[in-house]
């Protein structure tokens, strides 16, 4: 069985996300958060704890040398700032609480760029006034089932003993609405107002106010040393309409080749592409025309194609490869994800970069054989889930720093 075979057999996106449904019912409950772009960095903007930014100069300062070094040249020069994300823990832990500040940075070595390792991810945890009590919680959560609840008006679980508890013919005198002088007889009509002329202007003064922003002048960056820098905002996936036509099976007559010596027939019928002596940009197009995890991929980018972030609890893989093998296999136990050093959890799926982000970065740049361009289908992140720290929670307005897993499927 080819690896192909085996991710088609264990990973079937569509299935268990069930998209069709979603289509049908134009909204997911479970859906991901896309991240879109919202506007261009001005000069004069201030910038929030909480936004999202892709590309810019925005790395702490604070995090360590180490962290801030390319794998492959050794060198901290030539760092630059792929996203800075905002990303709030949902549950707390003793390492991480919602009520601390958490980003994730993807930077990257432009020096080294379009190789294995030149990517990373640094996880940035600024700690709160805040104290871990999550097993105190339950603790008293226990005590709370335990304790009877009690009337303190019944004698031995008698009710009627209670002089404001009977109903029926009892001496509180303001226990029955016919002899009760404040309780008025007469219902009062539930007011309803129409929010709907506020809700419009407000609109229109949002866009107003965009339209002033967006004539106000970009914030001006290096392009030598940085990327373009931009405000995303987080949006639910839904599914409602394409962006552009569905082709889900490929119609090879259409395919036209002017190379006489290559058979069509020849490369529609056999399993392995690469058995088959062709032109590399042929070979190309026909194995990605075929592998099932690049037909997903491209299939759900259609309905949502200008997306530059992917937030989900599963990420959808650029193309079959061994590590995607590796990641759907049950054998294997996800071995392809290492586990942060002294933390008990597996490493999560948490984020993953699209390659609409690259046409954004690169906004301005001069792209070519000097200044090469980004080459990658979508870059992966997986993170502890419980932002494990070696040295457990550290002191208030103290940050800790610690590299996250990040893969990198590469368009080639």
């Amino acid at each position: 069985m080819s690896d192909i075979e085996s991710v088609n057999d264990t990973s079937d996106y569509e299935d268990d996300f069930d998209l069709e449904e979603n289509v049908k019912s134009k909204t997911n409950n479970n859906a991901a958060q896309l991240g879109l772009i919202d506007c261009n960095i001005k000069e004069d903007d201030v910038l929030e704890v909480e936004d999202i930014i892709l590309g810019g100069n925005y790395i702490n300062k604070d995090i360590p040398k180490e962290l801030l070094t390319c794998k492959i040249c050794k060198k901290n020069d030539n760092i630059r700032l792929l996203l800075k994300s905002f990303l709030p823990v949902q549950e707390d832990s003793e390492y991480c609480l919602n009520s601390d500040d958490r980003w994730l940075y993807l930077i990257q070595c432009n020096s080294c760029i379009n190789k294995d390792d030149s990517i990373r991810c640094i996880r940035e945890i600024k700690y709160n006034d805040g104290q871990y009590t999550g097993e105190k919680e339950k603790e008293n959560s226990i005590k709370e089932d335990i304790i009877p609840k009690v009337n303190p008006f019944a004698i031995n679980n008698d009710t009627s003993a209670n002089p404001f508890g009977n109903t029926g013919n009892s001496s509180n005198p303001f226990d029955n609405t016919q002899f009760n002088p404040f309780v008025s007889t007469i219902s009062t009509p539930v007011e309803t107002i129409d929010n709907s002329a506020s809700e419009a202007k407000a609109k229109m003064a949002e866009i107003e106010n965009k339209k002033k922003h967006d004539l106000k002048p970009d914030l001006k960056v290096d392009l030598n040393e940085y990327y373009t820098p931009y405000f995303v905002y987080l949006d639910k996936e839904k599914f409602n309409k394409k962006q552009q036509p569905d082709n889900k099976k490929v119609n090879f007559d259409n395919i036209q080749i002017d190379d006489p010596s290559i058979n069509l027939d020849d490369l529609k019928s056999t399993k392995d592409v690469k058995e088959v002596e062709v032109d590399p940009l042929v070979n190309e197009l026909t194995t990605s025309l075929t592998d099932p995890q690049f037909n997903k991929f491209t299939n759900i980018l259609e309905y949502n194609p200008d997306q530059i972030l992917r937030l989900s609890d599963k990420p959808i893989f650029f193309k079959s490869d061994s590590f995607v093998k590796s990641y759907f296999s049950t054998k294997e136990n996800k071995k392809c994800i290492p586990k942060l050093e002294g933390s008990s959890k597996e490493r999560q799926f948490e984020l993953q970069l699209m390659p609409y982000a690259i046409s954004k970065l690169e906004n301005g740049l001069d792209i070519d054989l000097k200044n090469v361009g980004m080459e990658w289908g979508t870059i992966l992140v997986f993170t502890d889930p419980d932002c494990f720290t070696p040295k457990g929670r550290g002191k208030v307005n103290e940050s800790s720093f610690i590299e996250e897993f990040v893969y990198v499927q590469w368009d080639d």
